[in-house]
């Protein structure tokens, strides 16, 4: 089974829209639209599982780049390194900085 990553679809169209649209390139097995875990409203990308690399493959072909309701369509192989990121995770560039104490001043005391 070939997963394919897509983004850019309508974000009105459902699993068996996805699917239908899909299924002219090859044999579709799952369709999994992302949504919001508090709204239910799609994220704006989803998963097809594709059950031969041939038809994925002419997908990837045919639609990344292409254009469906005035949207520009992208779609690619999913790979397991690169999964959407959860609100509370931070990209694996990004640093954490500790914060630095200010030298204290040298100016001698004054004594009373």
């Amino acid at each position: 089974m070939i997963k394919l990553f897509t983004v850019g679809f309508p974000k009105e169209m459902d699993e068996a829209a996805l699917h239908t649209f899909f299924s002219d390139f090859g044999d579709v097995a799952a369709v999994k639209i992302i949504t919001d875990q508090e709204t239910g409203f799609s994220k704006g990308y989803a998963f097809v599982d594709f059950l031969d690399e041939v038809g994925a493959n002419l997908a990837i072909k045919e639609l990344d780049g292409s254009t469906l309701e005035g949207r520009t369509l992208g779609v690619r192989l999913a790979d397991k390194q690169s999964r959407p990121r959860m609100d509370n995770e931070r990209p694996h560039q990004q640093r954490s900085y500790e914060k630095v104490r200010q030298p204290k001043s040298k100016r001698p005391r004054r004594q009373l």
